[in-house]
Parts: structure tokens; C-alpha cells; sequence
């Protein structure tokens, strides 16, 4: 975690500690801004966060929340000289005749003020400070991966084609990860094209707190004729199965040391924070890791890949899609390559 920029006293330039109201080498002032909040769901936020706790948006850095001092030797402000009262024998004077001349006109006393009544103030509210936010997410053509299909044209009978389901390249994905053991933090996920159109690469990038590239690995999905293969590049000889041909509900298939199964399909999607994931057509993979004594079930979407990894007994997600954002082919390619090297090999 980030510590708070250190603030120092406008009047003496000392460092002033967390919640100091008053300097205490020179007594100046110090007067703290009022919280800022989340640019989309209005929840309040704390000087380390980097994403809404509520709605998962990126927010400015913590320096946004730090206090301003006041400098006591700031000339004040000067007020205007008062205007000179008229004596009481010219106001009794101007009074009377004012009330003649309303009885010369006759009738009733009307009684208008002399003065404009004051509208009462209304204070014009300071639109925020534009937070970053990751670009929107438009899905062109790469002329590789199928594109999403419509959920119109979903097989009538409960089959999906797994190609549709391979991460489109050119993208950059945040994850939330909160694992059993305790490990929580974020990772990024960037996918390329460094193969022929049957493939995606990616490399997985573990980031520390100020969102630094610690390490990272690289992987690869292959469409083959039985379904979709992943090959990781430390071993680009071991292929595995990621995604069978025959994707209907309750087909199951088998990887070393694991068993998968399809438990849904066509089935929602449940990611609000990233608003181009489309709403329903994700379909649901069940893992029984034999070996380890684990479960746990992948939702995957179409155009982006597993989105979600969660617990199957309680729905709790141990890794989450966050945010996502469209990069330049060449850009993306360049990175996936430098945690890839093995890309020619896995993909021949």
C-alpha cells in the first residue's frame, strides 16, 4: 500500500503528521478538504484506495485527500468603509411627508417596501475532478477469433462453439484476486495475435500496490479440431484441454490432475463493473482438482475469456474482472512477446 504524500506548513515548511489541525513549530492553521467520493456511485473515499470498494472505479491518487494549511500571514481582507446615516430630523421630515401624501391620494394605506427583498443564496455546486477511468471497450474486427455471437443465434439445442469463447486480441483486463490461502492483489492480463488466426496469446502480469509489473508468464490458446487447447509457454510441448468441441451441459472432460465439466450455459454473465461484458450467454465450467481436494467453477465470456473464478459452494469470487481496455495490435504483440518466448513453439 502507498503511504500518504507528506504535507508541510505553508507559513514554516515543516512536515505536518496525519489529523493536525494546528502546526506545531509555528501555529498555523491547518485546515483538511472534505472527502472525495467516487465519481460513479458516490461512496466515500479513503486516501490509499486506488478502486471504489462499491462499484470497483479506478479514483485519482491519495495526494487528492491531503489537507491544506492556512498561512496566518495572509493580509486580511479589508472592509469597506461605512457610508454615512442620515440625521433622524431628515428621516422624521421625509416621514411625514410621505404619510401626507398618501392621505391626499385617500383611501386605504399601502405600504411598499423600499427595498428589494434579498433572493436567498444558492450555492453552485464544484463539479468533481475527471477520475481516469479505463477506455471504453468497442470489440473491432480482428479478422481472427470469431467475433460474440447474437444471443439470437444460440443453438437451439444448448450447444455453443468454444471458438467464440477464446479472449479477443488487442485487450488489457484487470483482475481482483483473493485466493483460500490468503494471497489478494491484482493482476493484469494482455492478449495478442503471434500466431495464425486459430490462436491468442497472453501474458499475465502480477502487479504490486502502485500497480507495477513484479513478474508475469506467458500462455497460449490453439483452436484444434477436439476443442480449444491451452499451452503454457514455459512448456510449449504439454497441451492441454481447455475448452472441449462438445460444450452442452454436462459434458465433462479431463486434465492432468484435474476434472472439468460444464455445469451452464447461455447462463448470466453478473459483471456490472465492466459494462461492455455482455449480460447473458457466459457459460460455466466446474474444476475438481483430485490431487489438491479443491473445486471451484470459471465463468467465462464470450470475446474475453474466464472473467471469474469463484467458490461453487458459497458464489464468493476468488479472482474478478475489474476493468478492461482496448491496446494497439503492435503494442499489445510486444508485450505478450517479452513474456512468450516460446510463442513459434506452442503454436506450430
Amino acid at each position: 500500500m502507498q503511504p500518504p504524500a507528506t504535507q508541510r506548513c505553508a507559513q514554516c515548511g515543516r512536515p505536518l503528521r496525519p489529523n493536525q489541525h494546528f502546526c506545531e513549530h509555528c501555529g498555523a492553521p491547518v485546515t483538511p478538504r472534505a472527502p472525495a467520493r467516487c465519481t460513479r456511485c458516490g461512496a466515500v473515499l479513503t486516501a490509499d484506495t486506488r478502486f471504489c470498494e462499491q462499484c470497483g472505479q479506478p479514483v485519482t491518487p491519495a495526494a487528492a485527500f491531503a489537507p491544506t494549511v492556512v498561512n496566518p500571514n495572509r493580509p486580511a481582507p479589508v472592509a469597506p468603509a461605512p457610508t454615512a446615516r442620515r440625521g433622524k430630523g431628515c428621516q422624521i421630515a421625509v416621514g411625514v411627508l410621505g404619510l401626507l401624501g398618501l392621505l391626499l391620494v385617500g383611501g386605504g394605506v399601502v405600504l411598499w417596501p423600499s427595498v428589494r427583498p434579498l433572493l436567498p443564496f444558492v450555492a453552485t455546486p464544484v463539479p468533481p475532478s475527471p477520475v481516469p477511468t479505463f477506455a471504453p471497450l468497442p470489440l473491432p474486427p480482428d479478422g481472427g477469433v470469431s467475433a460474440p455471437p447474437p444471443l439470437s443465434a444460440t443453438p437451439a439445442t444448448d450447444a455453443l462453439a468454444p471458438r467464440s469463447f477464446m479472449p479477443t486480441p488487442g485487450l488489457r483486463m484487470r483482475f481482483h484476486v483473493n485466493w483460500p490461502d490468503g494471497t489478494r492483489g491484482e493482476v493484469a492480463l494482455v492478449t495478442a495475435r503471434l500466431g495464425g488466426a486459430n490462436s491468442v496469446s497472453s501474458a499475465e502480469l502480477v502487479l504490486d500496490a502502485q500497480g507495477a509489473t513484479t513478474t508475469g508468464f506467458g500462455a497460449h490458446l490453439v483452436a484444434r479440431a477436439d476443442g480449444i487447447e491451452s499451452v503454457e509457454d514455459a512448456s510449449p510441448d504439454s497441451p492441454t484441454l481447455w475448452l472441449p468441441q462438445d460444450l452442452r451441459r454436462g459434458a465433462t472432460w479431463t486434465a492432468p490432475g484435474v476434472k472439468l465439466r460444464v455445469v451452464a450455459v447461455n447462463t448470466l454473465c453478473d459483471l456490472p463493473a465492466v459494462p461492455d461484458i455482455p449480460a447473458k450467454g457466459c457459460i460455466v465450467i466446474g474444476r475438481n482438482f483430485t490431487e489438491a481436494a479443491y473445486q471451484d467453477e470459471l465463468v467465462i465470456a464470450p470475446g474475453y475469456g474466464v472473467i471469474r473464478t469463484r467458490d461453487p459452494a458459497t458464489g464468493q469470487p476468488t479472482r474478478e474482472l475489474r476493468a478492461a481496455e482496448t491496446l494497439d495490435a503492435n503494442e499489445a504483440a510486444t508485450l505478450v512477446r517479452t513474456y512468450a518466448p516460446n510463442a513459434a513453439q506452442a503454436l506450430r
